[in-house]
């Protein structure tokens, strides 16, 4: 069983409306539903939202020391 499992089981078990998950790492900050539920960009019509750094209009801001190491590892 890994993470997969761990995410669906997870979901499964959900008490509530709205289940909220990241990585162990907060690569992104929990902060950023915040941001998301400001700009409206949450709705009840929507079932699932993904976030993506990749995406094109995506705005990453991230210290250069978090750059070196993440070019570093890529490799």
């Amino acid at each position: 069983m890994g993470k997969g499992y761990a995410l669906k089981r997870g979901v499964q078990l959900a008490k509530n409306d709205w289940v909220l998950t990241t990585d162990a790492d907060c690569s992104v900050s929990n902060f950023q539903l915040t941001k998301w539920i400001r700009k409206k960009y949450l709705n009840q019509n929507n079932l699932i939202y993904f976030g993506s750094r990749n995406h094109r209009l995506s705005i990453v801001k991230k210290k250069i020391s978090r750059q070196i190491v993440g070019m570093i590892f890529k490799f």
